[in-house]
């Protein structure tokens, strides 16, 4: 099987395309956004406020949009919604969001993928690195369970407390458990990666969705 990487399109003129809120959100209120981010392996216990986000007037109004403000998912258009739901996808929920571009507002959609497949990592036939300020490579590590790797990576930033250490994916090998009809997944917190199947793949491009960036991923084995 071959699965691709996808992304927001980080070509275009603006990147990302979202920096920031409305002139009034309130970034620390229990439901706001940066409490959503917070959510990687579990959904929140409340409704986030998502109303609105801001898109740059010199970006591009596109299917997905690219943000700086959260990264647990996409912000997705109501088409590419309907085609998303067309497909086998991990663990997600959609929230209703506002998107206010050049003073008009227009509906779109956060979807909250959780990324906690770790039982479906083969981890002794994986490899790991050390990976500082999430781009210096310092290193292999061995991790031989997901165990060993909540222990490892909690040791090392103890062991490191001034520096932003973690442990990175150098290679994901799958075990059977894995569901191989998933059009749209994302692993874990040891990579950054989100997944499609190249049937999804085909389908993006047929529909002529936007602001998309697809490749090929070099990381993930069975």
């Amino acid at each position: 099987m071959i699965f691709f990487s996808i992304q927001p399109d980080n070509s275009q003129k603006v990147f990302p395309q979202v920096q920031k809120m409305c002139p009034s959100y309130n970034y620390e209120a229990f439901n706001s956004i940066y409490h959503l981010g917070r959510k990687t392996s579990e959904f929140p216990d409340f409704i986030p406020n998502l109303d609105y986000f801001i898109l740059n007037s010199k970006a591009l109004l596109t299917d997905m949009l690219s943000t700086s403000l959260i990264s647990n998912g996409f912000l997705v258009s109501e088409n590419l919604k309907l085609l998303l739901l067309k497909h086998k996808i991990s663990t997600h929920k959609y929230y209703n969001a506002k998107v206010c571009y050049k003073n008009k507002h227009y509906e779109y959609y956060w979807m909250h993928i959780i990324n906690d497949m770790f039982d479906v990592v083969n981890f002794n036939k994986s490899s790991f690195f050390v990976l500082q300020n999430f781009s210096q490579n310092l290193g292999g590590i061995k991790i031989n369970s997901f165990n060993e790797y909540v222990i490892k990576k909690e040791k090392l930033k103890k062991d490191n407390p001034t520096k932003t250490v973690t442990i990175w994916a150098e290679k994901i090998v799958l075990n059977n458990k894995f569901s191989r009809d998933l059009d749209l997944f994302k692993i874990g917190s040891f990579s950054s990666q989100f997944f499609i199947s190249e049937k999804l793949k085909e389908n993006l491009i047929q529909e002529n969705i936007t602001g998309i960036k697809i490749k090929e991923t070099n990381i993930l084995y069975f």
